[in-house]
């Protein structure tokens, strides 16, 4: 297999947009004597005029000798059924991997009990060509050669793929689905994200293979949602997953909900999102992300009667609101810091909409997040958004506290001039302090040792320093081995011992008998779900 021949821009037109540090990373990689590329996502964005976001790299080097090259304090191994690197470079963290090769039917199973198509083990390393032959889709196998002369290094034709906007499989559809099912949400990402159509092969076998994306762990697919949530057009991906008709197995509760209000309001919330991360007006905060999603499910469970009446207790030690959460992320992996974060955020909304606010609030560290949610509810419903101009848009506390800290420091000099060498001059004169030694406790052979020196000082040693009365105020009046009531006490004789009171125990109260409680029947009853029970106990919850 050879690279299809492709007119491409020149190598400094593509490294001008690239980011210089996985361009130095792949530097180091090759002093060291190992071979690394740029490959995948980076070079595709490049090539579809959008401006490269994740760079991915890869290395003939294994994960040991990658960490080997960067030391074990910027490169850390990861992973059991995929081992890579991730190193540590200029505040950011980047994905190392090694050539791969396609397994064999032996190896691809990591324990006994693994059967099945699906590669349980995919660390059997190869070549460069080998590894693209392995990769998912051809407009992800395609690699830049930052050091060497010969820039997009394409095998499988991924850039006439990419030039006529569809996404081709690398091989046998059925065989590369079924051996990991996550490819199928990739490939409906790039759909939804670069207007992309499914080659007429690869969209047969999704719609074949979609109910085998609950053979990959929750974990993983979590991630995928968090990158889809992430990306501006999150929106028109759920759309494509649900016409293909695989959402209902991805993510069954939007798929279920999809044409009643809570989906509509779900969509739109993304548009207006998707519109402002493109203008660079929204965060991009993970936690903000999962709120968007939850709030019109959070709406509707919370108030069904009134949706937009809110609630007026926080959502934090809610159970009605903890349990909403797991159905809307059923299937999910969903941390319990993303958990939090989300009812954090969604109770502070009602708060924020009718100024002043208490100060408590503003200094509150998911308020910046509180804010852009009120903001967005506010455009959606057609809010007077005049409220707004009285919510400072950052919390004076965690965002323009490390600000102000940082503008006075450097103003001052800040408290690290030192280690650059530019001290002032006063500085240089004034000397060093010493540091104070630890007192120490004195023991008892300590203090028997000062009493008897003390009370064998010589007179005439005295009598040798006059006028000290005149130069010192009088000492204290020594203490002598008499004043100290340990130390005057008899010895005690080989037949003696010493009479300590015994302490008697309080007698013990008798154990009450343990009574069982009946179970009180909940006063309040959560609305059911039609045809769906998922709680466990016979109580769901409705969303519409």
């Amino acid at each position: 297999m050879s690279p299809h021949p492709h007119p491409s821009p020149t190598k400094q037109q593509i490294l001008s947009q690239l980011h210089q540090t996985p361009c130095n990373i792949v530097r180091t990689l090759v002093r060291a004597g190992h071979e690394a590329y740029i490959v995948g996502g980076a070079i595709r964005d490049l090539l579809t005029g959008n401006p490269p976001k994740d760079y991915d790299i890869c290395t003939s080097a294994t994960p040991e000798q990658v960490r080997a090259v960067f030391g074990r304090r910027r490169c850390h191994v990861i992973g059991r059924r995929f081992r890579l690197a991730h190193v540590y470079s200029g505040g950011e963290l980047y994905e190392v991997s090694t050539f791969r090769r396609l397994p064999s039917e032996s190896e691809r199973h990591g324990r006994k009990d693994d059967d099945g198509p699906l590669i349980w083990n995919d660390n059997c390393y190869g070549t460069l060509e080998e590894d693209a032959q392995r990769r998912d889709y051809t407009c992800n196998a395609l690699y830049f050669d930052v050091t060497g002369s010969r820039g997009i290094i394409d095998f499988s034709g991924g850039i006439r793929d990419i030039r006529e906007g569809i996404v081709r499989c690398i091989g046998d559809p059925d065989e590369r689905l079924s051996e990991d099912p996550v490819r199928i949400v990739r490939a409906l990402k790039l759909v939804g994200q670069f207007g992309f159509r499914l080659e007429s092969n690869l969209e047969r076998a999704i719609r074949e293979k979609a109910e085998m994306i609950h053979l990959s762990s929750s974990s993983r697919l979590f991630e995928e949602l968090l990158k889809i949530l992430n990306h501006p057009d999150a929106g028109e991906t759920l759309a494509v997953m649900h016409n293909i008709g695989f959402l209902k197995e991805f993510w069954p509760t939007v798929d279920d909900a999809w044409d009643d209000q809570e989906g509509e309001m779900l969509r739109n919330l993304l548009k207006l999102r998707g519109d402002a991360l493109r203008r660079g007006r929204y965060s991009s905060s993970r936690g903000l992300a999962l709120t968007t999603v939850s709030m019109p499910y959070l709406m509707s469970a919370m108030n069904p009667e009134n949706p937009l009446g809110f609630w007026d207790k926080s959502l934090i030690g809610n159970e009605l609101a903890h349990r909403a959460l797991k159905l809307i992320f059923e299937g999910f992996l969903l941390p319990r810091i993303f958990e939090d974060r989300i009812l954090i955020i969604a109770g502070l909304v009602p708060k924020l909409r009718t100024p002043p606010v208490p100060p408590r609030i503003l200094n509150n560290a998911e308020y910046r997040y509180a804010r852009a949610m009120v903001a967005l509810l506010a455009q959606l419903f057609g809010w007077d958004q005049s409220f707004l101009k009285q919510l400072p848009e950052f919390s004076p506390r965690y965002d323009l506290g490390e600000l102000v800290s940082d503008e006075t420091s450097a103003a001052d000099g800040g408290e690290d001039a030192g280690e650059d060498g530019n001290e002032t001059a006063e500085a240089e004169e004034k000397p060093a302090k010493r540091p104070r030694r630890p007192r120490r406790r004195r023991g008892r052979k300590e203090a028997v040792a000062e009493a008897e020196t003390t009370a064998a000082v010589p007179e005439a040693v005295q009598a040798e320093t006059p006028n000290a009365e005149a130069q010192a105020p009088a000492p204290p009046p020594a203490k002598t081995a008499a004043d100290i009531p340990y130390l005057t006490a008899a010895p005690k004789t080989d037949g003696e011992t010493a009479a300590k009171p015994r302490k008697t125990a309080a007698p013990r109260k008798p154990r009450r008998p343990r009574t069982e409680k009946p179970a009180e029947a909940k006063a309040t009853a959560i609305p059911t779900l039609p045809g769906r029970d998922r709680s466990g106990d016979g109580e769901s919850i409705t969303f519409g």
